[in-house]
């Protein structure tokens, strides 16, 4: 049986705006089609749950309960020798899709590597895989998340972090949650202690 790993479907306003933000890219600035020739083939549209500290801590590092929907979807192409990033949010009760960036791509490389450590993987054996980019900024974290129903959650840190992690491993979903709530109930503790001032008012 051959395992696939894949990114859903992004919704249809967001693929729509997408489609129109990167061929304006194109077209402003002479890049090549994202299907051209020579031209690295670009990541599916990839989703993006990001959670904070508290949630992190109250959910005891429980991501799926933190981090329900996608907060925005990310797409990277790599065109005419410049990789480019670009983020956009459904805004559904305004009727509008928003990028909330456009920018060079620092990342896609490592997203690129973390799927192939997790292909790799013995664990990643009999389920076809939802991927899915998990990010907490506070932590410096961002992640790739597999999901499957009826099987246990897997997630490959795609840089270094402060959560006891390492960029490329892949780690079972009790054990990443367990470092995961770790993380952020020190990095809470450090905020709280900067935050009480001592005696002397420092």
């Amino acid at each position: 049986m051959t395992v696939a790993i894949r990114f859903p479907e992004p919704p249809e306003d967001v693929a729509a705006a997408a489609n129109d933000l990167m061929g304006g890219e194109r077209e402003t600035l002479g890049m090549r089609q994202l299907d051209f020739p020579g031209g690295a083939a670009p990541l599916g549209a990839q989703p993006v749950f990001t959670a904070g500290l508290d949630a992190i801590v109250e959910s005891g590092g429980d991501v799926e309960r933190v981090a329900e929907a996608p907060t925005s979807w990310r797409y990277a192409s790599e065109l005419g020798g410049a990789p480019r990033v670009y983020e956009l949010v459904s805004e559904v009760k305004a009727g509008r899709t928003r990028a909330t960036r456009v920018g060079d791509d620092q990342f896609t490389p490592a997203i690129r590597d973390a799927l192939a450590a997790a292909q790799d993987d013995p664990r990643v054996r009999t389920e076809d895989f939802e991927a899915r980019l998990l990010r907490v900024p506070a932590l410096k974290l961002l992640a790739v998340w597999l999901h499957a129903i009826g099987t246990e959650d897997l997630y490959v840190p795609v840089v270094p972090t402060a959560v006891d992690a390492a960029p490329g491993e892949l780690y079972g979903a009790d054990d990443f949650r367990s470092r995961l709530r770790e993380a952020a109930s020190r990095t809470l503790s450090l905020y709280e202690e900067a935050e009480r001032p001592d005696e002397l008012g420092g």
